[in-house]
């Protein structure tokens, strides 16, 4: 339990920074760091994952969900937004403010409120850390939770997640729940991924929650700032429950940038894997703002079809993820 209590409060801050799609970074605060490879005259810029190498990790995946291929129609251009409460390692980029202390506090009782009946919104404290003035929190039982402007993360083995949960019984769960509530999600759907250690055993499972949509940029705005992730450890009892809430709609632009097409992105990654079958590809779109601090970046996720058997009956893939607009934003 002390173990993933201090996965929490690093989690605390890495759901601002990187919001959903980048549970890969669960295990510890990570800088940005992106390796660039010019292949036949395509600038491809890898995204590093941080603690799990050279961009790379092994996961299976349950669902085409949000995924996009050669037929997508994807934007010509795709937007760079401004991340206004950015983190670095010494705490947020922006003024906490009394109003925005306020802010959060009141953020973390409306979920608790819709956690538990007898809920009083005195019980949220803030942090006597000078440090982490910044953040609110909540402790009962098993269950801590933890809260910072647009995110909530949950630590907890008062509530079961089997290591082989349905999807209808995780929605039913009552963490879950709360945060399909909280985020007024009308359609929520389920994507699970499962990570491996490098013996190919089970490591971890993750779930994320989001809102149905047809619309592939749609989804990936979704996916990354609007949605819940769930993440329960091989060998553990504990879950860790993240909450995105950014209101898509009031997403600060700071401007369009010519996207990298899918197709090139993927003969370019072809180079640089010369032994990557490309109809075993699998590819979602994210945001992530680990790329340049201040900003959120639209990158694409590519799951390539990993040929070595695992014990799992799923199809296992390398995870590898490309810058999809240029890095480069003038100030």
């Amino acid at each position: 339990m002390k173990k993933l209590i201090g996965i929490l409060l690093s989690l605390v801050i890495l759901i601002s920074l990187s919001a959903c799609a980048n549970n890969e970074q669960e295990k510890s605060n990570i800088a940005a760091k992106n390796t660039d490879k010019v292949i036949d005259n395509i600038n491809i810029q890898i995204v590093s994952q941080g603690t799990l190498g050279e961009g790379e990790r092994i996961v299976s995946v349950d669902s085409d969900v949000g995924f996009v291929d050669r037929e997508t129609d994807l934007p010509k251009t795709f937007p760079v937004y401004v991340n206004d409460y950015a983190y670095g390692h010494e705490g947020p980029l922006y003024d906490v403010t009394d109003a925005l202390k306020a802010t959060i506090s009141q953020n973390l009782s409306s979920y608790l409120g819709l956690l538990y009946d007898d809920f009083s919104s005195q019980k949220v404290k803030y942090s006597s850390d000078s440090s982490r003035e910044y953040e609110v929190y909540y402790v009962n039982n098993a269950t801590e939770v933890h809260s910072l402007m647009n995110s909530i993360s949950v630590l907890s083995s008062d509530y079961d997640i089997s290591n082989h949960i349905t999807d209808e019984e995780l929605l039913g769960n009552a963490l879950v729940k709360a945060a399909v509530s909280y985020l007024n999600l009308t359609d929520p759907v389920v994507t699970q991924t499962v990570e491996y250690k490098t013996d190919g055993t089970e490591e971890l499972r993750t779930y994320i929650v989001t809102e149905k949509t047809s619309d592939a940029f749609q989804n990936a705005l979704n996916r990354s700032f609007s949605c819940i992730t769930v993440t329960k450890y091989a060998d553990s009892s504990d879950v860790i429950v993240q909450i995105s809430d950014v209101a898509t709609e009031c997403l600060s632009k700071h401007a369009d940038y010519p996207a990298l097409s899918y197709s090139d992105a993927l003969a370019a990654l072809t180079s640089y894997y010369p032994n990557m079958e490309t109809a075993n590809v699998k590819t979602e779109i994210y945001y992530s703002a680990t790329v340049q601090p201040g900003y959120f970046f639209p990158c694409y996720r590519f799951y390539i079809k990993d040929g070595v058997a695992t014990r799992s009956t799923n199809d296992r893939y390398t995870v590898v993820d490309v810058l999809l607009t240029d890095k480069s934003v003038d100030d």
